[in-house]
């Protein structure tokens, strides 16, 4: 029975069971499928054997299906003979071996009671991953993601860890976990890996249940994290992890913000990359060089250089900033695109792209709000002036967002 806060008293995690009676139909529905040649079971199998129980054939009736049988024959009829028991014992067999051996991949849902600050860690949790050339979003990532928020429970736990560093808390974290972490693959997926999704989506909302908490913290996903044995959170928090888990237990819930209209979505940086890489060899001047990384790195090389790169542009900071995801991709490829010009101008000594009345064009960046297909216009000069800058001076980017 739920309450007027919408808890259950029971909370079922990971896959719901089912009942005998839903086996029974489910292995029937198998049967039905091998005595009609087919190797799997599909909708119209599911229905047969549906037709089958003396529970389900009555509300079949109702709803005007009384022969099952026939409309199934009329809309799919058998393909082959039956399998005899020894076909279908292999069949039962290989089924069983291949499942075995998936790797089982799920989005992690976006639960309405984590906090606004822990759906941010979200976001960041997959940019990091990006930008550190991971192929999946470990639950290391998590770690750093919490990081990365400000004012968040993670950051205040987890920054003393490591702000004496050079490179400050989020910098020292982020070069730990590209030292320990997985060897960089060359495109990031941005999907959670199985450690990654059971923190996510079971063990922070144990957590959370088990303490009587309404909503679900940084705090919770880092104390999740840090005991899934990661073997890379290990490495990156030794010898101070049970230090830090008592300070979480003792700081939890945390003082974050309720229910919001926080987003959930992240920048894809390598696909980011890619178009930009396509968009800037089209509109630089012939000579130059530039090639592109799954960091999210651009580097450039100007004309008649021995060098690898002369100018490199690294948008990584855009990870912690505040905002939507679309807002924050029209800031960084305008930014990105600020740097590339000031690398022509630096290296020519002259206005670039060159405009009608000898100034330089200031850089544009418009969204496109198209609720199907949105598109952000990046380029140089006004684009509704009289005298904009030609049109090869303008880059269309599909929007590279993706959303949990």
């Amino acid at each position: 029975m739920l309450d007027a806060r919408g808890l259950g008293d029971e909370l079922v995690l990971g896959r719901l069971p089912r009942s005998r009676a839903s086996d029974r139909a489910l292995r029937r529905a198998v049967e039905i499928a091998f005595q009609r040649g087919e190797r799997r079971p599909y909708d119209e199998h599911v229905l047969l054997a549906l037709a089958d129980d003396d529970r389900t054939r009555p509300i079949l009736h109702e709803l005007g299906l009384d022969d099952v049988q026939a409309v199934v024959d009329e809309r799919y009829p058998p393909r082959d003979r039956p399998f005899s028991h020894e076909q279908a014992t292999g069949e039962l067999v290989e089924a069983a071996l291949l499942e075995w051996r998936r790797e089982a991949h799920v989005p992690v849902p976006a639960f309405e009671r984590f906090t606004a600050e822990a759906r941010r860690a979200l976001r960041t949790a997959a940019e990091t991953a990006a930008l550190l050339e991971h192929r999946h979003v470990d639950p290391f990532h998590l770690l750093i993601g919490g990081l990365q928020v400000p004012d968040s429970l993670a950051a205040r736990v987890l920054s003393p860890f490591w702000e004496q560093g050079e490179l400050g808390a989020v910098g020292e974290a982020m070069d730990l976990g590209g030292r320990v972490g997985p060897h960089p693959f060359h495109q990031a997926t941005g999907v959670f890996s199985e450690a990654a999704r059971r923190v996510v989506a079971e063990d922070a909302l144990a957590l959370a249940y088990r303490l009587g908490h309404e909503q679900i913290s940084t705090g919770h996903l880092l104390l999740a994290t840090l005991d899934s044995r990661d073997r890379t959170t290990e490495a990156m928090t030794r010898p101070h992890t049970q230090r830090l888990a008592r300070s979480l237990i003792r700081s939890l819930p945390g003082a974050e913000r309720r229910l919001g209209e926080a987003d959930l979505a992240w920048i894809q940086f390598d696909v980011l990359t890619r178009m930009l890489v396509d968009g800037f060899r089209r509109i630089l001047p012939p000579g130059w060089r530039v090639m592109g990384s799954a960091r999210s790195d651009i580097h450039l090389r100007v004309p008649d250089s021995r060098s690898e790169s002369d100018f490199q542009i690294r948008p990584g900071w855009i990870v912690a900033e505040d905002g939507t995801a679309p807002e924050r991709l029209q800031r960084v490829t305008q930014w990105m695109l600020e740097r590339l010009q000031a690398a022509v101008i630096a290296t020519t000594g002259r206005p670039w792209p060159e405009a009608p009345d000898g100034a330089t064009p200031d850089v544009h960046a418009e969204l496109v709000d198209d609720r199907y297909n949105p598109k952000l216009r990046v380029g140089y000069g006004d684009p509704k002036s009289p005298v904009a800058a030609p049109a090869a001076h303008a880059i269309h980017l599909n929007m590279v967002i993706s959303t949990l």
